[in-house]
């Protein structure tokens, strides 16, 4: 019985160890785990380090960049300060220069309405010596302007005459734009009796003579309707074509076609920069008799012609 007591006791024991020693087994694991997470731990807290570092560096960084941002906000004001006294120094520079200019535009001025007054001072002498003496190239082209503009006075009192055009169509000094066109032309309600009736009054004149350019007839208020075929071409998209090439139904209402337009006396002489578009003037001479119409002045025949 004691026998099988120890023995008992043996298996026990010996039960008792294997467990013992799966529990060693497992503590062994577990602190194998621990010394693992340990390390984890200890590397983590290195990557914190570090990351504290940088940071650390980071905010040093930002530091340096804000104390350069505010030296460098100090030279912009002191930059603003200095570019404000530049200004006001230009503002009081430009009125300077405004008045100078304003001056010299008024001398100019002065200047060129010299000039113009003794241009057309020489072109009146020009034409009464020529008128005067005969057998010369303004004499001739006066005498071609008076003869086309008393052709042009029969045909628009014949037309007025057989009822074709009322007399006060024929004054009828109101124009109306003509869509699209560039330069603008106009319409009056005279302008469908002009171009059935000028052309055979002005196209013959250019044949008279080498250094006509032109001859056509401008209202008074220098509105040119129907111009010759050379120039009275359909407008297209180009405008500086356009200026150059369809000029009828076109008002030229500077300086010298007004002078001209309103013209009434026998004639007139003067000398004309002829806009031809795209920066190209020509210099050219320019008669006009008046046209008279029922005893009311009309406008006036202009030949144009190189001296």
């Amino acid at each position: 019985m004691v026998a099988s007591e120890v023995k008992a006791l043996a298996t026990q024991t010996t039960v008792a160890t294997e467990q013992i020693d799966q529990t060693i087994l497992q503590l062994g694991k577990e602190a194998d785990t621990l010394v693992d997470l340990g390390k984890g731990a200890l590397d983590t807290v290195a990557t914190a380090e570090n990351g504290t570092q940088s940071i650390n560096d980071l905010f040093h960084e930002l530091e340096a960049m804000v104390d350069n941002i505010s030296a460098n906000t100090e030279s912009i004001r002191i930059a603003c300060a200095n570019n404000d006294a530049d200004t006001d120094e230009l503002l009081r520079n430009r009125d300077e220069m405004v008045g100078v200019v304003s001056a010299n535009a008024e001398s100019i001025e002065q200047v060129s309405g010299q000039m113009l007054g003794t241009s057309q001072t020489a072109d009146a002498l020009l034409a009464e010596v020529a008128v005067e003496h005969g057998d010369n190239l303004n004499q001739q082209m006066i005498e071609y302007a008076k003869d086309a503009a008393a052709k042009t006075m029969d045909a628009f009192e014949g037309e007025v005459d057989a009822g074709r055009i009322s007399i006060n169509d024929l004054f009828d000094f109101n124009y109306t734009p003509i869509d699209g066109s560039n330069p603008v032309q106009f319409m009056a309600s005279f302008t469908q009796m002009t171009d059935r009736v000028l052309p055979d009054i002005q196209e013959p004149v250019k044949d008279l003579d080498p250094h006509i350019i032109f001859c056509a007839a401008l209202d008074k208020n220098a509105y040119l309707p129907t111009h010759s075929k050379e120039y009275s071409k359909p407008q297209g998209n180009d405008p500086v074509w356009n200026a150059a090439n369809c000029r009828n139904r076109r008002m030229f209402d500077d300086r010298a076609g007004l002078n001209a337009s309103k013209n009434t006396k026998e004639y007139s002489l003067q000398t004309y920069r002829r806009d031809m578009g795209g920066g190209k003037i020509m210099m050219i001479k320019l008669v006009s008799a008046p046209i008279w119409i029922k005893g009311r002045h009309w406008g006036n025949t202009l030949i144009a012609f190189n001296a």
